[in-house]
């Protein structure tokens, strides 16, 4: 022991008297102290432990007239021993701190689980002072022990797979060996609240850190795709390349958001339809495991196109339309070119510059009712040309051009 305390069992203010010297440190873990007063009520204080030990409770005890010790507490009578010189002995045992990580989260039937897997590190600042801490899948939990007293935090180095991290949690190793700590609180969807509360709970003699991981949980995503064609089957390729990219935070020069591809699956004839499934190798996560909101899209590349079709959606992007991807193609359209010509003959004699200005207006049948399409001016020459005429409509009906 360090130090010892005695305190006078008749004092009438209850006066404390300490005595810190005389002790004798015999190397071998023990100490000798002399000179006590019997009949006096002492208290033998640890007031400092080795690195990694909790100091021990305080040990109250008296010595009699007869130079018997006897416990008053701190420690159960066995603890005094007789050896055969006849020299009085307290022991007391120096323990290490030490708690228990126990990792819970819930499944995907909603059960609550013991965790395997998740790798925790502690930290004193911005020093890692224990690395490689993995959880078990019992509520026995991982040993971390011979911490010295101070403040640390407990940072989750990666979570099991499909779950979220927890935040950092702070907790704190005292003297005696009492570890306390705080914890996040999380709502059923995973958001944080503001509310903490102890994450450290002392159970059957054992420090407990109970952290919990939030089932981070994947996306549906599922599309098809539409064609405007005119249902020509002919020119329809066997199946096409449909891109889903993702955006896990990053932000481009520009500050727009960061686009990678992810992943791709083929669209067949004759439906077209397409579905990404979360697998084990690219899991559809809806969250990182640090708590970020992954975004998706789908998307159709330039270089997927079916040959002779353009894609309808700006930058070939996939809208959404009840919980469907949705990407267009549309059939490149085969081109007409309209010529007019206008002559003009006034008594037998052809003099077309007399009647330079009048215009000419191209119409087309839509619905059963012709529009206007285009309108140009008659040149002197009398010849006018509308050219890159679409052939056909949406419904590859053949154009009716005036």
């Amino acid at each position: 022991m360090a130090s010892a305390e005695s305190k006078s069992a008749i004092a009438p203010e209850d006066d404390i008297y300490i005595r810190s010297n005389g002790f004798t440190d015999n190397k071998d873990g023990t100490y000798t102290l002399e000179g006590l007063i019997t009949g006096e009520t002492y208290v033998l204080k640890e007031t400092k432990a080795p690195d990694g030990y909790a100091t021990v409770n305080d040990v109250e005890f008296k010595i009699d007239e007869n130079r018997n010790i006897t416990i008053i507490s701190g420690l159960k009578q066995d603890a005094v021993t007789t050896d055969a010189e006849g020299v009085k002995w307290i022991s007391v045992e120096d323990k290490p701190t030490e708690f228990y990580i126990i990792k819970k989260g819930i499944n995907e039937n909603g059960k609550e689980i013991y965790l395997e897997g998740a790798v925790f590190e502690i930290k004193q600042g911005e020093s890692v002072i224990r690395s490689g801490i993995t959880s078990t899948n019992d509520a026995t939990g991982v040993l971390v022990d011979k911490l010295i007293p101070g403040s640390y935090t407990l940072h989750e180095v990666s979570a099991p797979d499909g779950y979220q991290m927890t935040d950092d949690m702070s907790f704190e190793v005292h003297a005696d060996g009492t570890v306390t700590g705080s914890d996040v609180i999380y709502t059923d969807d995973g958001e944080k609240t503001t509310t903490t509360t102890s994450a450290v709970s002392f159970e059957d003699g054992r420090y407990c850190f109970l952290v919990k991981d939030i089932k981070i949980g994947v996306e549906a995503i599922s599309g098809r795709k539409a064609w405007i064609d005119g249902n020509n089957l002919e020119k329809r390729p066997d199946s096409i390349t449909i891109t889903l990219e993702r955006n896990e935070g990053g932000i481009t020069s520009n500050g727009e958001p960061k686009w990678d591809v992810y992943t791709t699956v083929q669209a067949k004839a004759p439906l077209y339809d397409f579905s990404f499934v979360s697998t084990e190798d690219k899991p559809l996560y809806k969250k990182s495991p640090r708590g970020y909101k992954y975004q998706y899209r789908v998307v159709e590349e330039s270089s997927d196109v079916p040959v002779n079709y353009t894609v309808v959606n700006e930058n070939g992007i996939a809208e959404l339309d009840n919980d469907q991807y949705v990407i267009t193609n549309k059939l490149d359209q085969e081109k007409v070119k309209v010529e007019v010509a206008k002559t003009w003959n006034i008594g037998g004699v052809s003099d077309n510059s007399i009647y330079d200005g009048f215009t000419v207006t191209l119409q087309k049948k839509v619905n059963g009712s012709f529009v206007d399409v285009d309108s140009k001016p008659v040149p002197k020459t009398g010849t006018i040309s509308f050219n890159g005429l679409d052939k056909y409509d949406d419904q590859r009906n053949e154009i009716v051009y005036r």
